[in-house]
């Protein structure tokens, strides 16, 4: 059986979803997704101010690490089912945390839905993402 194809622009759908972190003003979510290759692209911005976070895996490996400012980051993707589990091992001076993204689609592919946990020594969180396709 084929797994699901995850590319596209989403548009995010704040009244659809649910986060412990402060709803952002904007977001830019693209995926180019060629099986095993992913390439996630995503902008949040707060107040005026972007983050931007663009990433190359292949699934079903390791990558090597990234450093992000003064963070490691250990990245993963791998198929569960017909869910893609992006898991990112942080590491920051003494402290080690992890994040979790489970992606889903949904509606015959045209909602994706982003399921986020976070867990670390200064934070905790857990958001339920939804974008729809953002079809021109």
């Amino acid at each position: 059986m084929s797994k699901p194809n995850y590319s596209g622009r989403w548009r995010f759908c704040a009244e659809a979803s649910t986060l412990q972190i402060a709803i952002p003003d904007a977001v830019v979510f693209a995926i180019e997704h060629r099986e095993p290759s992913f390439h996630l692209e995503r902008t949040l911005t707060f107040g005026g101010l972007s983050n931007t976070f663009a990433l190359d895996l292949t699934v079903g490996t390791e990558r090597e690490p990234l450093i992000r400012g003064d963070a490691t980051l250990y990245p993963s993707l791998r198929w569960e089912g017909d869910q893609l589990v992006f898991r990112t091992r942080i590491v920051q001076g003494d402290d080690e945390s992890t994040n979790v993204v489970r992606y889903a689609l949904e509606e015959e592919g045209t909602v994706l839905v982003a399921e986020e946990s976070f867990r670390g020594p200064k934070q905790n969180y857990s958001n339920r993402w939804v974008f729809r396709a953002d079809v021109p």
